[in-house]
């Protein structure tokens, strides 16, 4: 399950014409010479530049048709087209169909006893918004995937929420939340580690099934004993992250739907209540800034393969990912988002050698040389006469 990302960098910034709301707008290099009503879009492209590994599968970032980066001044190339979408929904779901998986990868320093150097994972990463009835703003990375070991062929699923700074002070505080799992935390004492008060950074987790022993005083690091199943191929997995509202605060529902073996398993396992008293929260996709400022984290929805916990950099032996595809709900409904690539940023859990290309109007995700922000897009025709449409209908009637 991998972290954030947390590139020190400056933003890379162009100024366009003013759009709002959910529309396409088709640019072209006359309206960056304008300079009235200029709002900023980030650019991951050039950003990727600067990185080597990332996790693959399918990423939107509000972005479509591009055809090139921009310079390192921020004027566009000669050939740059693009249009511009930006979404605020209350649900997302990925699917993908797994026929056949292996990986290697060194393991992290200081990982937790679980994580294997066979490790993988397939994690569905979106970013919530809360804005409190008290006027302030947070952010959230909320994660919902599942856990491969490769070699034993045993599997887990879990969720991860991650606060976000919202300003360069570094010392954030994540609010308390309540659900089925518990906190962790980076870089702090021991004395400090049921302290969140007195960390810059920390984060929330839950595996299925899993048991907790006493943290270690020495580490400050809880102890997680999980409960792995055994997995046989083919699987169909598809993760969902679903805001709604209870009483008065956002919770996130994280769900899975599963196929294995002619047979279908899922359900919402966790909800997380955010205490946050707030009727206006969304999950966010938007090209039009950066998650934190200085920081290169992209509000973007991200379903991608890569290491089994962050910083571990996988090299997949052997990988079939077929049917691969992300949803949001729009009024009640989930449709396909317009524009998908194959690169993500946020996510820390890498890998090296997987391609990421379109097949029979879905992603095919298999061993082969990375082609970064691959461009897809998915004919809603196909999505509605194939399963995701039955997926999509398993999710709403939960």
């Amino acid at each position: 399950m991998g972290a954030l990302k947390w590139y020190i960098a400056g933003a890379v910034i162009i100024a366009i014409l003013v759009v709002s709301g959910f529309r396409f707008h088709l640019f072209n290099t006359a309206y960056f010479n304008k300079s009235e009503n200029r709002v900023i879009v980030q650019d991951p492209f050039l950003i990727a530049n600067q990185h080597k590994d990332y996790p693959m599968g399918v990423v939107a970032y509000g972005l479509f048709n591009t055809l090139g980066h921009f310079s390192p001044n921020g004027a566009p190339e000669p050939s740059y087209n693009f249009s511009i979408y930006q979404i605020s929904t209350n649900s997302i779901f990925g699917c993908a169909k797994i026929s056949s998986i292996e990986a290697m990868g060194a393991v992290p320093t200081d990982s937790p006893p679980y994580v294997s150097e066979n490790g993988a994972s397939l994690n569905l990463d979106a970013i919530m918004v809360i804005n409190g009835t008290n006027g302030s703003s947070y952010d959230y990375s909320l994660i919902n995937g599942i856990l491969f070991n490769t070699s034993s062929r045993n599997f887990i699923i879990g969720d991860e929420v991650y606060n976000i700074p919202l300003s360069n002070n570094n010392s954030p505080i994540l609010p308390a939340i309540t659900g089925n799992g518990t906190f962790s935390y980076y870089n702090e004492s021991p004395e400090n580690f049921n302290n969140p008060m007195n960390v810059a950074y920390n984060n929330y987790s839950y595996f299925l099934n899993q048991k907790y022993s006493k943290y270690n005083s020495t580490s400050g690091k809880a102890i997680l004993n999980l409960a792995f199943s055994k997995y046989s191929l083919p699987i169909v997995f598809c993760p969902v992250i679903k805001v709604i509202r209870s009483g008065s605060y956002p919770t996130v529902q994280f769900g899975y739907y599963l196929n294995m073996g002619n047979a279908t398993y899922g359900g919402f396992y966790d909800n997380v209540k955010f205490l946050i008293p707030s009727s206006n929260f969304t999950l966010l996709v938007t090209p039009y800034k950066l998650v934190r400022p200085n920081y290169t984290n992209f509000y973007d929805a991200e379903f991608v393969f890569g290491g089994e916990v962050s910083g571990q950099k996988t090299e997949f032996i052997n990988l079939n990912a077929s049917g691969m595809w992300m949803f949001y709900s729009s009024n009640g409904t989930f449709v396909p988002f317009p524009s998908l690539y194959s690169t993500g940023l946020n996510l820390n859990a890498s890998t090296t050698d997987l391609e990421v290309s379109e097949g029979n109007n879905y992603a095919l995700v298999t061993v082969g040389t990375p082609d970064p922000f691959y461009n897809m897009t998915l004919p809603s025709s196909e999505y509605n006469s194939t399963e995701y449409a039955s997926v999509a209908a398993w999710i709403e009637n939960r």
